[in-house]
């Protein structure tokens, strides 16, 4: 991510709590295949393509609510062996879950199938697959987007347009990127399904709470939970889905508002978008107030 001083956003709590409030990121690995491994379209020998990317919604977990760090819990290696566990701990685990069928998740399992069999054939040649057997051989990334994004005209900076002519336009928005290590929880045992248990529960109250306000208060609806559904339908869901696991090790993130301007287009930015008359106008003003250089 290129990142200009005055657009980062240097504190992790805030990233954090992007994630939290935009859980939908987008997935995006880098896998080699082998020429025997499904195509996708069942037909086997094309292999899957070396870039994919999947949109799907995270659970954030970090050092203060991740009640599942016990000693017996099999941890991802770091692709920094230079940093102690705990300063790779500090950010935090994003776990999420995506469809069996899709060729995403079968290309990551017949990733992890090769590195097991690699592992029992010749466990001397790679250290990290015979420790880590579940777990991608490269880092991935996952991006969240804020809906606080639009196009930014010229016709905005009233104080430059006018005056100079020296104006291009652009767009606002805001982003975060996590890096790290993905572990997969798709083999059906007792373990994966445990993962995918809490997975699946703990994204729902996220997004039923966070994200619907059914918190039950004043008149609102209760949260929907799983347990609101039949058992042997929910099984059967969870069968058809893999759990993903990212420990996290690099977050970054940034708001592009036009913190660069100068006071007088920036108040420009802020009466144009106004003057839209629209929900997505007055949002994307009030954050380039929010976000204007104190």
């Amino acid at each position: 991510m290129y990142l200009r001083p005055v657009h980062a956003e240097p504190n992790l709590d805030a990233l954090r709590d992007f994630i939290r409030s935009n859980p939908l990121g987008l997935l995006t690995t880098a896998i080699d295949s082998d020429d025997g491994d499904d195509d996708g379209g069942g037909g086997g020998g094309g292999g899957f393509p070396f870039l994919q990317a999947t949109h799907i919604p995270f659970v954030l977990d970090d050092d203060d609510d991740d009640d599942d760090d016990g000693p017996n819990k099999e941890q991802p290696p770091s692709s920094d062996d230079g940093k102690s566990r705990r300063q790779r701990r500090r950010i935090g685990t994003l776990r999420g879950h995506l469809a069996r069928a899709n060729p995403h998740a079968r290309a990551m399992i017949a990733s992890v199938e090769r590195r097991r069999r690699a592992a029992a054939g010749d466990p001397t040649s790679d250290p990290s697959t015979t420790t880590h057997p579940s777990v991608l051989a490269r880092p991935v990334l996952v991006t969240f987007t804020s809906p606080v994004s639009s196009y930014v005209t010229p016709h905005f900076y009233t104080a430059t347009k006018p005056l100079t002519g020296k104006t291009v336009p652009t767009w606002n928005y805001g982003a975060v990127q996590a890096r790290g290590l993905l572990r997969l929880h798709f083999d059906g045992g007792a373990a994966a399904d445990a993962f995918l248990a809490r997975q699946v529960a703990d994204l729902s109250l996220l997004c039923e709470v966070g994200i619907a306000g059914h918190d039950g208060v004043d008149g609102r609806p209760a949260a929907w939970g799983v347990e609101d559904a039949p058992a042997g339908y929910v099984a059967a869901m969870r069968r058809a889905i893999v759990g993903v696991e990212v420990e996290v090790e690099g977050l970054e993130g940034k708001w592009k508002m036009g913190q660069e301007l100068g006071e007088g287009d920036r108040r420009g930015v802020v009466e144009g978008f106004e003057g839209m008359g629209t929900d997505l106008g007055r949002a994307v003003a009030e954050m380039v107030r929010k976000k204007a250089p104190k």
